[in-house]
Order: C-alpha cells, then sequence, then structure tokens
C-alpha cells in the first residue's frame, strides 16, 4: 500500500497530490507487471517516448529475475508502470510514465515513491536514472523526490539525437 513521503523526504514538506490509499477511498493500488498488462503499458509507452520500448521488451524485463517492475491501476484500469533493475546498493530506473490523461495529478510522484521504497526493500541504498535534458517535466517530478544532477550523458538518447541527465538520489528514508 503506497504510504505518503517521510518528513526527511526532499519536497515532503508540500503537500502531495496523491496521499495513502486510505486518503483517496482506496482507489490506486501497485502490483508486480505481468504479461497480461503489457497492452496497456505498450499503449502508454507509445504515448510517452520518441524510441518506445515493445511487447518483446517488456515481456523480457517480466522474465529477467533482477528487474524490478511495477504497474499502477486506478479503479483496476493501468495508468502507468515503472521499470528498474537492482546493481548491489544502487537502483538503476530505466522506466517510467503515466497514461497522457492521468498526467499532472501527482500519479507519477506516487509511482517514483512506491519503486523507490520497493528498491530499499531489496537493499538498494542510492537510485540512479537518465533523463532526456527537454523532459522538463520529468527533471522537475525528480528533483522533487530528492534527485541531483551528477552528470550528463552526450548523444544518450536517438529519435531525436539528444544528451541525458544523469540523476541520483538516496532512498534509506523510503
Amino acid at each position: 500500500m503506497p504510504r505518503s513521503l517521510p518528513s526527511s523526504f526532499p519536497g515532503a514538506e508540500r503537500p502531495a497530490a496523491v496521499g495513502s490509499s486510505e486518503e483517496r477511498g482506496g482507489d490506486h493500488r501497485f502490483t508486480t507487471l505481468v504479461a497480461e498488462q503489457i497492452g496497456w503499458v505498450v499503449e502508454i509507452e507509445r504515448h510517452s517516448f520518441a524510441c518506445p520500448w515493445t511487447a518483446i521488451d517488456f515481456d523480457e524485463i517480466i522474465r529477467d529475475r533482477s528487474a524490478v517492475s511495477l504497474a499502477m491501476l486506478l479503479r483496476e484500469e493501468g495508468i502507468g508502470y515503472a521499470v528498474g533493475y537492482v546493481d548491489g546498493a544502487d537502483f538503476h530506473l530505466a522506466n517510467l510514465a503515466i497514461a497522457v490523461s492521468q498526467r499532472r495529478q501527482g500519479w507519477g510522484r506516487a509511482l517514483l515513491y512506491e519503486m523507490l521504497r520497493t528498491a530499499r526493500e531489496k537493499g538498494c541504498r542510492t537510485c540512479s536514472l537518465e533523463v532526456r535534458e527537454s523532459n522538463s517535466s520529468g527533471i522537475e517530478l525528480y528533483r522533487c523526490c530528492g534527485f541531483r544532477q551528477i552528470g550528463v550523458q552526450t548523444g544518450f538518447y536517438s529519435r531525436p539525437r539528444e544528451n541525458a541527465l544523469v540523476m541520483r538520489a538516496g532512498i534509506e528514508n523510503f
């Protein structure tokens, strides 16, 4: 069950659009991503990224024991997903997306929080990620949740070619 942000977590002093399930009437929940969800995940992916992952990519992720994948459901409808990998004490967030119709409502923050909590439970102490330089809403989300830029990967993305900001956060407080 999702929890509100710990008071020591950067950005926690701002009221979150999404609180606990009890505060929202229990209308959202998280599950491990399963094959039956790949259809709606690919649709969200296609509307979210210039170079989207395929159904085959997500099927491989589901089978990969080092991967952590979450689906976010709102009244049993898939509205978001996140995928990452445990690499020792670091968790690498590889992908996070929310359905276009559900954006700017706090769902991305709730999904990110749940993913980081899950990574912490698996023994991770930090989380790293890459985000397009032009993805201002993604950068804002990550900064609000305590991520700081630690570098730039030149030409990391294709279609269009673009640099990635490399960001990292400590996740011990989840």
